[in-house]
């Protein structure tokens, strides 16, 4: 069994170093290397918060089944249990910090896609998805994008929509947080007074 195949997040965070250019050195091979023909498709993944098998075929139509099932069951690749999965954060960060200059144009790329299918078809986890990606290159505009699409969702009283849009975003800055978090009790408030869910409803949206 190789190195790569033993390794597990518990070792991932043994790796973490006073710099980010330490810890680089120090994963790089031993994790990303041993993952031949995955890297592409890795670094796709690793931009997103979480991500399914629907949201990878989008952005990496080239995935095959194979491809799939080596990815879900790499060390750093965390099964979230509800049909999704995400990169661990370590993992994460190295993979955006290599991919460098060419950050932007896969931000704007699987975000435009996402983005497409996300109003075509409104799917909220689609557009939330966006979101984070492009929050990656700019997250003060996309904190303010942000909120103009939930304050029309809730001009609009589709205060669900609003709820699902919210919980699939994520933003790293305090100010993106309490944004979400700010605008989440308040669409939880206009359902409690408008009676369109129940209480036990609105607390599994939380």
């Amino acid at each position: 069994m190789d190195e790569f195949s033993t390794l597990t997040v518990k070792d991932i965070e043994t790796l973490r170093a006073n710099t980010l250019e330490e810890v680089r050195l120090k994963t790089w091979r031993r994790l990303f290397n041993k993952a031949e023909g995955l890297m592409e498709i890795i670094d796709y993944a690793g931009i997103l918060p979480f991500f399914t098998r629907p949201v990878m075929d989008l952005i990496c139509p080239h995935m095959k089944t194979d491809h799939w099932d080596r990815l879900i069951h790499l060390s750093f690749v965390q099964d979230k249990g509800d049909g999704t999965w995400k990169i661990h954060d370590l993992a994460q960060d190295l993979v955006i910090a290599e991919l460098g200059n060419k950050l932007n144009k896969i931000v704007h790329d699987v975000s435009d896609q996402l983005e497409k299918v996300g109003f075509k078809d409104s799917n909220s986890t689609y557009q939330g998805l966006a979101l984070s990606v492009q929050a990656l290159v700019d997250e003060p505009k996309t904190i303010e994008k942000a909120g103009a699409m939930i304050t029309e969702l809730n001009r609009q009283r589709l205060y669900q929509d609003g709820l699902s849009l919210l919980a699939c975003i994520r933003f790293h800055s305090e100010e993106g947080k309490m944004m979400l978090q700010w605008h989440k009790t308040k669409i939880q408030q206009k359902l409690q007074e408008s009676n369109i869910t129940k209480p036990s409803e609105i607390e599994e949206i939380a």
